[in-house]
């Protein structure tokens, strides 16, 4: 066979040669005049036009052999954990971060992560997306095999431990996982053996990023902080414990409806350890509430030099910084930069920079 490059499906091709199609939106093996079958990448669908030629034979709808779609590939925070309760009935829920193909399988287990391997004397189960997949914020609830918000689960994770325990998930296979979130009841171990209450982190995730961890111990807890978050701020959220609602006794999961986009909205009162508030986002926060950021937050500016934060409310935060956006130079054979301010405390910037084209930047407003 040949691989081809080609726009649509117009080209002509020779009647029995096998061929590697790849455009931007699927990969198609195909034998012409006889059968097609084609993977998709993404999560658009395959259209065909009605009868393309290819050297004089006909190709139509009854040639088509089949269309598969193939599982989305999941990388560490492409889904968060937004619920657990370790009290029966147990149960789990997690956030979509990423649109999921439909026959897309994320396996979850309780089993405790050594530091090297899974252990094996806990539960594990499969869930598979359902037909039509899942969009970028969908809600899936577990609880055994019973799932709320579509796809199926193939054995529950019965028996969470009321005295600990943690969810992970992954793809691939228990020998060779690749980790996408976790949360623990009780924190994850710094050093020491695990149990059946206990569990590393893998390396793999992180704090804040893609997994949650708290300092004590409750048997079930769902996040409560802000629903409508900017894609970049979602994990920054979701996987701060200070946003969750935690109980020793048996809770009701809300009926969370997210808004993600371009745009974090502080309508409660929360907290974040770090903080990126991208140049195509915004965020502002409501009058009375309070978001406390432990650790740094950036605010970028977009092109034209502005970047968004809205404050009607309280802001905690101590280690801020704003990154400018700043044009490119380019006149042409002329070795030109901006200079941003002079090296040196108390110095200033002496006269031969006083041409307005090496002296050029563009401020960030704070609306």
């Amino acid at each position: 066979g040949e691989i081809v490059s080609f726009t649509g499906l117009s080209q002509l091709f020779p009647v029995g040669t096998s061929y590697l199609f790849i455009t931007a939106d699927f990969v198609a093996t195909a034998t012409i005049g006889n059968n097609i079958s084609c993977e998709s990448t993404t999560n658009s669908d395959l259209t065909f036009t009605s009868n393309p030629t290819f050297s004089g034979s006909s190709f139509t709808a009854a040639n088509l052999h089949s269309i598969i779609v193939g599982p989305t590939i999941l990388q560490p925070g492409d889904i968060s954990f937004i619920g657990y309760g370790n009290d029966t009935p147990d149960k789990f829920a997690f956030i979509v971060l990423k649109n999921l193909n439909d026959n897309t399988s994320i396996t979850f287990t309780d089993n405790a992560w050594t530091g090297t391997a899974l252990a094996t004397n806990e539960n594990t189960g499969t869930y598979t997306v359902p037909s039509g997949g899942l969009l970028i914020g969908s809600i899936v609830h577990i609880e055994g095999t019973t799932v709320i918000g579509g796809g199926t689960m193939s054995a529950g994770l019965s028996g969470l431990a009321i005295d600990g325990d943690q969810i992970l998930a992954y793809q691939g296979s228990s020998a060779t996982p690749n980790f996408l979130a976790g949360v623990s009841s009780t924190g994850w171990l710094t050093s020491g053996s695990t149990n059946s209450n206990s569990s590393y982190l893998p390396s793999a995730l992180a704090l804040y990023v893609s997994a949650i961890g708290f300092s004590s111990e409750e048997d079930n807890g769902y996040y409560s902080g802000p629903m409508t978050l900017a894609n970049g701020a979602v994990a920054a959220f979701i996987c701060n414990p200070a946003n969750w609602t935690r109980s020793s006794t048996v809770q009701t999961f809300p009926a969370w409806s997210f808004t993600l986009g371009n745009h974090t909205l502080v309508d409660v009162t929360s907290a974040v350890q770090n903080l990126n508030i991208l140049n195509i986002e915004s965020l502002t926060i409501d009058a009375s509430k309070q978001l406390t950021v432990a650790g740094n937050l950036v605010l970028e500016s977009d092109a034209t030099g502005t970047g968004s934060l809205i404050d009607n409310g309280t802001l905690v935060s101590t280690n801020n910084t704003v990154e400018r956006f700043i044009t490119k130079y380019d006149d042409a054979g002329d070795d030109m930069y901006h200079f941003l301010s002079s090296p040196v405390a108390l110095q200033n910037i002496s006269t031969e920079f006083s041409d307005p084209r090496l002296i050029t930047a563009r401020s960030t407003s704070s609306n």
